[in-house]
């Protein structure tokens, strides 16, 4: 009786992470040309707000000034435009990121290779374009910051008395001590009207970038990112490319710094902090090793749940066997933290029949950082997740870029569009019986094989002793198998996993 109550414990928190969810609603914007989306936030009146950069002068989009362009625009809770900005100059130009300020207005940061238009003034090869509008989508200034060489921001926050703002830079005039081809981690701090407050650079002789900025609690500045070096101020190096950490307090002045990872390639693509104090930082990881316990295959989500020294409380890993890159993270009121970024694996946490980039979100557990649910999304051609925010009912509002006319998505005017979509999580309680899905085991009791057949397909097959010890699983997506059986006398059990829900069933062994 022990045995077989744990294994329908077992049973139960499995199918949480098999409850996927559903697409309530979805739009596309764009034109005929390419639009990609680097972020969404809610506005205060309920509203969204997606940046991103678009080449096309149609459609969605009113106007093109060169190249590329920044692209925002803010839409109703049923996805209707309410007004569209572009912003640029004669080169390429994109955003990077987007924040509401506490007045209401907007702020979003980008990258620029002009130096007319509305990036008249810059310095250098790449510079940072910053832009204001007021919360009706009004043009309210640009301002340009940079050297000589490439300078990009990638993250941007608000502070009392202004702005910090998180990237890199390749220029001697900002990193005084810079090489050639080197690139350090770069944080600034301007005013309310984007005047320059101070620089900071840290880094060592190869390259190191901040991809994201957060506030602790007590103001300190946490920076997340990526380090190449092993020298200078760095000096917990782990592997080629270490996710790395760094706090600074309000003054600029350093506190400390974390590397984590293993041997190969490892990056913090996000930060946040969550509601009991603590931080998530969203990697990319490609390591088997070092801090990184559980990798799927290629490149996987890594969750690490980090104190406010940097210490890790846990980490996790949700992908499958080939590439499932992560890009951003949100926390909901739950406790519970959202994940979404593009997958090309069909294995493991994901289940999808499409093949090609496709859409993948889950969810983890703050506390424990176990799996709750996960979610692909896609259609034959490339789709991407860039952000999720979390609304007050539970659903959540997706945005990131397809390239797709079917599976998913619908309704595309040139090559990648905007996507945002509400989605509704699925229950964790998905359990379905052998009669709803006609589902046969036969024969039963069994010698060497089992054959399984049903009227929809299986995607995946677990089997498992009466210890609740999983024994082997097949990926199938199909509605017929045989199981060529290997195994001792006695009585086993299989969890059978469909697009209906997940059940249970019993089979015996005979000699």
């Amino acid at each position: 009786m022990k045995q077989l109550l744990l294994f329908l414990l077992l049973f139960a928190l499995s199918t949480r992470a098999e409850a996927q969810g559903t697409l309530l609603q979805q739009r596309q914007y764009g034109g005929t040309g390419d639009e990609e989306s680097v972020d969404m936030i809610q506005m205060q009146d309920g509203t969204f707000t997606v940046a991103g950069r678009s080449t096309s002068s149609n459609f969605d989009v009113p106007v093109n000034f060169g190249l590329e362009d920044i692209y925002i625009i803010n839409v109703d809770a049923s996805l209707d435009t309410v007004w569209t900005r572009v912003v640029g100059g004669s080169a390429e130009d994109t955003a990077t990121d987007l924040i509401e300020t506490d007045s209401g207005d907007i702020m979003v940061v980008g990258s620029t290779y002009s130096d007319d238009n509305h990036a008249a003034g810059s310095a250098g090869m790449q510079d940072v374009l910053l832009v204001k509008l007021s919360a009706d989508g009004t043009l309210l200034w640009t301002k340009t910051y940079g050297g000589s060489l490439n300078d990009v921001i990638s993250s941007i926050t608000q502070v009392e008395d202004g702005f910090l703002m998180a990237g890199y830079t390749g220029s001697p005039e900002i990193a005084t001590d810079i090489a050639m081809d080197d690139l350090d981690a770069w944080v600034m701090k301007i005013d309310q009207e984007g005047e320059l407050q101070w620089n900071y650079t840290i880094g060592g002789s190869k390259q190191d970038k901040f991809n994201s900025l957060v506030l602790s609690s007590n103001g300190d500045i946490m920076l997340a990112g990526q380090s190449q070096s092993s020298d200078g101020p760095i000096t917990e190096s782990r592997g080629y490319i270490d996710a790395w950490l760094v706090a600074l307090d309000a003054n600029a002045d350093f506190l400390w710094s974390r590397n984590f990872g293993g041997l190969a390639g490892d990056v913090i693509v996000d930060v946040i902090r969550l509601q009991d104090g603590n931080f998530a930082a969203l990697c990319e990881t490609r390591s088997f090793d070092g801090d990184v316990v559980g990798n799927h295959g290629n490149e996987d989500f890594w969750l690490l749940k980090l104190d406010p020294q940097g210490e890790i409380i846990w980490q996790n890993t949700f992908g499958g066997s080939l590439q499932d890159s992560p890009f951003s993270l949100s926390e909901n009121q739950a406790g519970d933290i959202i994940m979404i970024g593009s997958t090309i694996s069909t294995d493991g946490d994901v289940s999808t029949d499409q093949d090609n980039f496709n859409i993948f979100l889950c969810a983890a557990n703050g506390q424990t950082g176990d799996l709750l649910w996960a979610k692909a999304v896609g259609g034959s051609n490339t789709d991407f997740g860039i952000s999720v925010v979390p609304l007050e009912d539970q659903k959540l509002m997706l945005n990131g870029f397809t390239q797709s006319l079917d599976g998913d998505f619908g309704g595309k005017h040139g090559a990648h569009e905007i996507w945002l979509s509400l989605f509704e999580p699925g229950s964790p309680d998905a359990i379905v019986t052998s009669q709803q899905i006609d589902l046969k085991l036969y024969p039963n009791p069994s010698k060497e094989k089992l054959s399984i057949s049903s009227k929809i397909p299986i995607d995946e097959i677990r089997l498992f002793n009466i210890n609740a010890q999983l024994l082997e699983s097949w990926q199938l997506r199909k509605a017929e198998c045989s199981l060529n059986l290997q195994l001792g006398s006695g009585t086993y059990f299989l969890q059978i996993d469909t697009k209906e829900g997940t059940l249970l069933e019993t089979f015996v062994v005979t000699e």
